[in-house]
């Protein structure tokens, strides 16, 4: 799998080096959108850690990949850095701030490309 940032999220280091990310949230319409005040923005801090996990979803990495990066970064065993990412990856998915695709090895890729 690998992870990919919701392109409705922008994302700064805050000046105590967290990761503050922001997520464009959907405006209601008809009726609902005078009813129902819905701030512009939902804002999330991650820590050091998820600041890093956060850096490293770049669309090409997968998640072994960046727990390799875990392992190597923070002194994680590796059952350590894959159950934590897991995890994190699941929360930040469940917050809308990411989803995940299917990788593809290059054979499946070509076979795709054939077909279609």
């Amino acid at each position: 799998m690998i992870p990919v940032k919701n392109p409705n999220t922008e994302s700064t280091t805050t000046a105590s080096g967290e990761m503050s990310v922001r997520l464009r949230m959907p405006r209601p319409r008809g009726v609902l959108q005078r009813l129902l005040p819905v701030p512009e923005f939902r804002t999330f801090i991650l820590d050091k850690v998820g600041g890093f996990v956060w850096e490293n979803i770049d669309g090409e990495r997968n998640v072994r990949e960046i727990a390799n990066l875990l392992v190597k970064s923070f002194k994680m065993t590796r059952e350590e850095a894959e159950i934590s990412l897991l995890r994190y990856l699941q929360m930040l998915s469940t917050r809308g701030l990411i989803y995940l695709r299917v990788e593809m090895n290059r054979e499946e890729d070509q076979r795709l490309n054939q077909r279609g």
